[in-house]
C-alpha cells in the first residue's frame, strides 16, 4: 500500500531535510572557520529559522 502525504506533512520533511543540511553545514563551518565567523553565525541563524517555522508547524 502506498501511502499518500499531505501537503503539510510534505512541507515538515522539507524543513527537516534542509534543517539537516543546514545542521552539517554549519558544523562544517564552525569546525573549518570557528564558532564566532561570521559565516558560521549566519548559518546559525538561519538554522534557527528553519527550528521557529517547524515549531509553528507542529503548535498547528
Amino acid at each position: 500500500m502506498v501511502e499518500i502525504l499531505t501537503t503539510e506533512e510534505l512541507s515538515l520533511l522539507g524543513l527537516k531535510h534542509q534543517f539537516m543540511k543546514m545542521q552539517a553545514r554549519m558544523i562544517n563551518l564552525g569546525t573549518q572557520k570557528g564558532l564566532s565567523h561570521p559565516d558560521t553565525i549566519q548559518c546559525s541563524q538561519e538554522l534557527d529559522r528553519i527550528l521557529n517555522t517547524l515549531y509553528q508547524i507542529k503548535l498547528k
